[in-house]
């Protein structure tokens, strides 16, 4: 035998050497000179082959098993494509330097090219290190990109069961917020810009980016609430009152601001949460219905009735812009694409579809099906009405008309988020996630109230941008407000002038 099998002898012996404590890592592979997960899967074949006609462990073939699922599990892990990769000549190169937020700090995020077959010395420091930059307060969204590997996890097979651990920085989520799985993302990404705060199409604008970095970090300062300071302060003073005396204390310092529409919807939305904690028994999970008439409904209803921005319907409500595809069933109802939402905000003056609203349920676990399924709900139907306005009003300026928002507000668990929507390209829509606040539902949760109303105070900031946005639009479609020859919706849209 030659000198350097004796020292790190073979697969085979590996195996049995460890068969009660299975050990299979990129040293292993490095040892034995498997450059590729084809070589190796060729290799560990052959060595758990040799393994069962060993007399050695003949009668411990489950021990072989759990050792051979593990070995296969390492292969395929993100730890071993890193490996893997190193040697890959016709491996795609990502190199992508993205700044993000992060709550403490600003971190950057970098994919190092590889060299074709050559591991330099920082490769090899990264493998053996494992490391991956991921922010843990998850202030920028997962990147969609099928080439991306890092060594973030590992697992241990011990007596027959595997366990899965991650560093602390990776795999970090949002809880309750809509997300696009990847292979749904692939389809959307050539005609959606999408960025959540967990879930973001790849190769994003540079104004897709900063818009929203914008909302995240005026989100997290309170930055529209704070816009009238007595607003906030308002607020503060009401979550600081008792609970015996909470609805007489939260009127009287109210009487000041009779006139004041945010803090009206406030002060009722205030009270109709103290007046659920009288509630006989909590509000039943595994019930939709329960938790979005209950908790939900009245803070739409306060809004649109004290702000004058919104009118509600409720409940499987079918949306007007359903008419963009009778074109496409050559107007034939039958076989129409229609979806119907939980509630619809309309403008007061002209009944647009201004805010789509749909629930995901409230559960003992999450029904991250129907999840998937209401975040691609809300991009339908957001786009169709955007659609619905195209064909309203096609004489009116491109430019114009890019600067019209529609937004969804999806409720998920007790969570919700606010998504806003645009025409990006002729090509392209865009979405945006705007604000995000957990509704409370009992006494000591309260001061979640303050990102409640962050989210509907940005909220009606954007309708009354809106509601300007929308005369002009109508003014320049009615020849009111002149539009030079080739640049309208219509022409840029259907006659394919440039943008």
């Amino acid at each position: 035998m030659a000198e350097a099998t004796k020292k790190k002898g073979t697969l085979t012996s590996i195996i049995k050497d460890n068969i009660s404590s299975p050990i299979f890592d990129v040293k292993i592979l490095r040892d034995f000179d498997i450059r590729t997960k084809l070589q190796a899967e060729h290799a560990l074949k052959a060595a758990f082959a040799n393994a069962r006609n060993s007399k050695k462990i003949n009668n411990i073939e489950n021990l072989v098993a759990q050792y051979e699922k593990f070995a296969y599990s390492f292969i395929n892990s993100s730890t071993a494509a890193v490996y893997f990769g190193t040697f890959n000549a016709e491996q795609e190169i990502i190199q992508e330097e993205q700044e993000r937020d992060s709550y403490h700090s600003s971190v950057k995020r970098q994919y190092y090219q590889q060299q074709k077959n050559v591991m330099s010395k920082k490769q090899k420091t990264e493998i053996n290190q494992a490391e991956a930059v991921e922010d843990p307060f998850d202030s920028c969204p997962v990147v969609s990109c099928s080439n991306q590997v890092s060594s973030r996890s590992f697992s241990i097979l011990k007596k027959g069961q595997v366990y899965e651990f991650s560093v602390p920085a990776a795999y970090i989520s949002s809880p309750h917020k809509p997300y696009v799985q990847e292979n749904d993302k692939q389809k959307l990404e050539n005609h959606f810009e999408i960025l959540l705060k967990s879930s973001q199409t790849k190769d994003c604008s540079t104004a897709t980016k900063k818009e929203f970095h914008h909302c995240q970090q005026t989100a997290k300062t309170n930055a529209c609430l704070r816009r009238t300071e007595h607003h906030f302060t308002w607020i503060q003073q009401c979550l600081d009152l008792p609970y015996e005396a909470f609805d007489e204390s939260v009127i009287e310092i109210s009487r000041a601001f009779k006139e004041d529409k945010l803090i009206q919807f406030m002060k009722f939305t205030l009270l109709d949460f103290w007046a659920n904690t009288y509630r006989p028994i909590p509000i039943p999970s595994n019930n939709e219905r329960t938790i979005f008439v209950e908790a939900f409904v009245p803070i739409f209803k306060y809004f649109g009735n004290f702000t004058k921005t919104l009118a509600f319907v409720w409940c499987e409500k079918q949306l007007n812009a359903n008419a963009v595809w009778y074109m496409m069933t050559d107007y034939k109802k039958t076989g129409l694409n229609k979806k119907f939402v939980d509630g619809v905000g309309l403008t007061y003056d002209t009944l647009i579809s201004s805010l789509i609203i749909e629930s995901s349920g409230y559960n003992e676990k999450e029904n991250v099906e129907h999840m998937l399924g209401d975040t691609l709900k809300n991009l339908k139907n957001a786009t169709d009405c955007l659609k619905h306005l195209i064909s309203e009003y096609k004489a009116a300026s491109y430019t114009t008309f890019k600067k019209v928002k529609i937004f969804s507000v999806h409720i998920i668990q007790d969570t919700m988020t606010l998504i806003q929507y645009s025409v990006m390209t002729p090509q392209k829509w865009q979405a945006i996630e705007c604000r995000s606040a957990l509704v409370p539902l009992v006494w000591e949760n309260r001061d979640n109230f303050v990102k409640v109303f962050e989210l509907f105070s940005f909220l009606l900031e954007k309708l009354k941008e809106q509601n300007k946005v929308l005369q002009l639009l109508k003014r320049e479609h009615l020849g009111l407000v002149e539009v030079a020859t080739g640049v309208s919706v219509e022409d840029v849209l259907m006659h394919h002038v440039e943008d």
